[in-house]
């Protein structure tokens, strides 16, 4: 098992996964980690999620950090919690691949002109 996590410090925010939260949370309290060293003190853990594999914490852990604000990267952590991992089905559009549905389907007639 895998975690995602944010932490908290006095005016930035972390994004990490690790396979043991406890052991991650006294490394950062300590200042072992050179990022989380900086917010001093006050570490606090804002959120985490339990993955069932080291690669998807990873994967999460990017899609969180592209965000590139923290409260959007919390709430998606925070809803992705509720979720139980089910993707919604996704639905059609009734659209064909390469049309657009913006312009309607001009069809050209042919005209034959007998003289």
């Amino acid at each position: 098992m895998a975690w995602v996590y944010i932490l908290r410090g006095v005016r930035r925010y972390y994004i990490g996964a690790t396979e043991n939260l406890s052991r991650r949370m006294a490394e950062h309290r300590r200042g072992s980690n050179h990022t989380t060293l900086r917010f001093g003190a006050e570490v606090v853990l804002v959120a985490a999620k339990q993955l069932p594999s080291m690669a998807e914490a990873r994967a999460l852990e990017r899609q969180l950090k592209r965000k590139k604000n923290p409260q959007l990267a919390i709430s998606a952590l925070k809803s992705t919690e509720n979720s139980n991992q089910r993707e919604r089905p996704r639905r059609l559009s009734g659209l064909v691949p390469g049309s657009s549905p913006g312009r309607p389907i001009i069809r050209s007639l042919s005209v034959s002109s007998s003289t």
